[in-house]
């Protein structure tokens, strides 16, 4: 469960956007200001964190498209997922096995089966 849990897409799309806006919120609490001095002597100043936040909102738009849109798997599918493909696994090391020890008994000469993993 844990581990489907970390591959998600989702878990790791929300954390993204969480952590851009907590920048936003700290470079707006002690991030500098932009200064704009114009030679008639006026002054414009801003802070920093408005134009961080609109990069912010532009990966936020950016992450939540990809990441939350239609088509995403529920952990209890994807785990399900996995455990069919683990089946399919274990089944086709079995037919393996046996095709081995189907090319063992032709490759002796007196045609006698042989114990697995012996020669």
């Amino acid at each position: 469960m844990m581990a489907s849990v970390l591959r998600s897409k989702q878990l790791w799309a929300a954390v993204a956007i969480v952590s851009m806006w907590i920048t936003v919120l700290f470079v707006g609490l002690y991030g500098p200001e932009i200064v704009d001095e114009s030679p008639a002597g006026g002054r414009t100043e801003v802070p920093s964190s408005v134009a961080l936040g609109f990069f912010a909102l532009i990966g936020t738009i950016i992450f939540a498209i990809f990441a939350f849109r239609g088509g995403g798997v529920d952990s209890e599918t994807l785990e399900a997922r996995i455990e069919e493909e683990r089946v399919r696994q274990l089944e086709l090391r079995r037919e393996l096995d046996e095709l081995r020890r189907e090319v063992l008994d032709l490759s002796r000469p007196d045609g006698r089966a042989v114990a697995h993993g012996t020669r």
